[in-house]
């Protein structure tokens, strides 16, 4: 049985988000994406953490 390799089904357009981008862009993003979860960048472009649309709703819902 051959197992399947990570790069034969990652996604290679990754949708990201910046860490000083507006919540509301990022739940934008999400939404028009269907994804529930965005990479955070920093200005060099590394990963540096992920925002979800959990995370999204609970801060909305506080404001």
């Amino acid at each position: 049985m051959k197992l399947t390799q990570l790069d034969e089904i990652m996604t290679r357009e990754v949708i990201v988000s910046r860490q000083n981008d507006p919540i509301e862009r990022a739940g934008k993003r999400m939404n028009e994406h269907n994804i529930s979860a965005l990479p955070v960048i920093d200005e060099d472009q590394r990963v540096i953490g992920m925002i979800t649309s959990d995370g999204v709703s609970r801060l909305v819902s506080v404001c």
